[in-house]
């Protein structure tokens, strides 16, 4: 009993890090930051989990994160989420009736795409085949 109870705490646990995290961080930015983390952490009770219902706003997303991760990993993070909202789109969405066979390929590429170059690449080729 006691380690089911040590479990379900240990997966409601507020975000807390090193006080290295903050190094160089006024108290506003500090603050800001937990918030952010808490708002936006899949296993925070308080997250937010927004779905856009537009792949090609899911695409446009992914582009501009990726474009931030070549100068800060942080938003690695955060792109995952995306492109595990984009795969799960491609696989269950209308949009994969309607697309023609080279336009999901892109999709599942971006999707499952290691590199942000990649990302940024293929998202603008669909940006200008009018996707």
């Amino acid at each position: 009993m006691m380690a089911h109870l040590f479990e379900v705490c240990h997966f409601f646990v507020m975000w807390c890090p090193s006080q290295d995290t903050f190094e160089g961080l006024d108290s506003g930015a500090a603050f800001v930051a937990c918030r952010w983390h808490e708002l936006f952490d899949q296993y925070s009770p308080d997250s937010y989990h927004a779905k856009l219902y537009s792949l090609s706003g899911l695409i446009s997303e992914a582009v501009e994160i990726a474009e931030l991760q070549k100068n800060q990993d942080a938003w690695g993070k955060h792109l995952i989420l995306v492109k595990a909202e984009i795969d799960e789109r491609v696989k269950t969405g209308i949009e994969s009736q309607f697309c023609s066979a080279r336009h999901l390929g892109m999709l599942n590429k971006i999707s499952h795409s290691d590199t942000s170059s990649e990302i940024i690449r293929l998202g603008r080729v669909l940006d200008l085949e009018g996707f």
